[in-house]
């Protein structure tokens, strides 16, 4: 058997795919390999046993992870917003882009109406009030913007409620 102190683990391919493939092999090995910290007890006791599952030594929580390490880079940025709080300023953005796509939603609707003879329920479509085509307009883009505002009360209640809950875990 070869001695494999240079090229440690990747010691195992000889001289095929290349030095700089096996250095990044060597690199992730030993990186998976090492005991990692448990996010529950936080002890360096942490050990993968297998793709994505890792396992404390002291307090037996098994937990998912990236498939190498316990923590991924996208996952501790998101731990990190969620701890800061950092996405509340942004969730006014995430409604009014919410409305946007709800109203495209409403006039391709509106535009299928028009075009079937039969509505989405299979029922023929209601008469329509005699009057202009701008009266019309005028009145479908006021029953959806009714519509988008019912369902942003909703939404900010919703999240009024979810951020009153984490401040009481907070505290």
């Amino acid at each position: 058997m070869h001695k494999t102190k240079k090229v440690k683990s990747a010691g195992r391919f000889g001289s095929r795919y290349g030095r700089g493939i096996r250095d990044r092999v060597v690199n992730v090995e030993e990186k998976q390999r090492r005991f990692h910290e448990c996010p529950s007890c936080g002890f360096n006791k942490v050990k993968r046993v297998s793709t994505g599952l890792f396992r404390c030594r002291k307090c037996n929580a098994v937990f998912t992870g990236g498939a190498y390490y316990p923590s991924t880079m996208g996952g501790t940025i998101v731990k990190k917003m969620v701890s800061q709080r950092k996405f509340l300023p942004m969730v006014k953005e995430l409604i009014e882009a919410r409305e946007e796509t709800a109203m495209g939603m409403l006039e391709k609707k509106q535009r299928k109406k028009g075009k079937t003879a039969e509505g989405t329920d299979g029922q023929k479509p209601k008469k329509k009030k005699k009057g202009s085509p701008e009266e019309n307009e005028a009145a479908a883009v006021e029953q959806a913007s009714e519509e988008v505002a019912e369902k942003e009360e909703k939404e900010e209640a919703n999240l009024e409620g979810a951020f009153e809950e984490t401040k009481e875990e907070g505290a």
